[in-house]
């Protein structure tokens, strides 16, 4: 019967509804917006801890790969010098164009 009284008087005046718009949103707000930084926060760390762990093992590979393309080109530089030691002992004189 209690519930019934205070809905009908609600249903007349609007008191109830504007105080809980009023203050409902204020409280919500207060819950809301903490947990909606603490979620932003969690999330961008996530994130990059994400990012960073990908990241490392791109760059181990990415070292690999330049100690493997400098060793090639320690191969290719001692290549030319024998090549150009074989052509002076030779005498090759390469042909114009």
């Amino acid at each position: 019967m209690l519930y019934v009284s205070v809905y009908t008087w609600n249903w007349k005046t609007g008191i109830l509804d504007r105080l809980m718009v009023d203050t409902g949103m204020e409280v919500a707000g207060w819950v809301m917006v903490p947990g909606d930084w603490l979620s932003t926060r969690t999330g961008n760390l996530w994130n990059r801890y994400v990012a960073l762990k990908d990241m490392r093992s791109e760059n181990d590979a990415l070292r690999a790969r330049v100690a493997a393309l400098g060793a090639a080109l320690a191969d290719a530089g001692e290549k030319c010098a024998r090549v150009d030691r074989l052509e002076r002992l030779l005498g090759f004189v390469a042909p114009s164009s």
